[in-house]
């Protein structure tokens, strides 16, 4: 089953994917458009932060994929 959007929901998550990485790389911006009274800037942020947090659980899972295929080798 497909999911259909909304105009207004669609434009809103295609603007926030398409700055989510500009807001990764400008924390400060990202921390500014938390704040912000507009929703669809506070929605790219939430977004950024959500990018970010993926990336860094991808991270460990991988430190941790290796840290066991190490444990293994050395066995």
């Amino acid at each position: 089953m497909t999911r259909q959007f909304l105009p207004e929901v669609r434009h809103v998550v295609d603007t926030a994917m398409n700055h989510v990485p500009d807001a990764l790389s400008k924390p400060h911006q990202c921390k500014e458009w938390l704040i912000s009274p507009d929703l669809a800037q506070r929605r790219i942020a939430i977004a950024s932060l959500r990018a970010r947090l993926a990336q860094l659980l991808g991270m460990v899972k991988t430190l941790n994929i290796l840290g066991m295929a190490t444990i293994h080798a050395f066995e």
